[in-house]
C-alpha cells in the first residue's frame, strides 16, 4: 500500500506535465489511453490549460475516448479480467 502511494506521487505530476511542443505533437487519444490505464480521472482540463499557454488546443473528444478505452483495458494490463 505504501509503495503504491509513493508511486502515485511520482506518476500523477508527470501525467499532466506537457509543454507547448508536446501539445502540438500529441496524439490525444494515446495520452488519454495512457492516463486511463493508470486509472486517472480526466486530465483534459489540466492539459487544456497548459497547452493554451502555448496557443495549442487539446482535442478533448479524442482524449476522453482514449481515457475510456484505457480504463476498460486496465483489467487486461493487471490480469484482473
Amino acid at each position: 500500500m505504501r509503495s503504491a502511494l509513493l508511486m502515485l506521487v511520482f506518476i500523477l505530476p508527470a501525467c499532466a506535465a506537457v509543454d507547448s511542443g508536446e501539445c502540438r505533437e500529441a496524439n490525444w487519444y494515446d495520452v488519454g489511453y495512457r492516463d486511463g490505464q493508470h486509472r486517472l480521472q480526466s486530465q483534459a482540463g489540466v492539459y487544456a490549460q497548459r497547452c493554451a499557454a502555448g496557443g495549442v488546443k487539446v482535442d478533448t473528444a479524442r482524449y476522453e475516448e482514449g481515457l475510456q478505452h484505457g480504463w476498460y483495458d486496465f483489467g487486461d494490463r493487471w490480469g484482473i479480467l
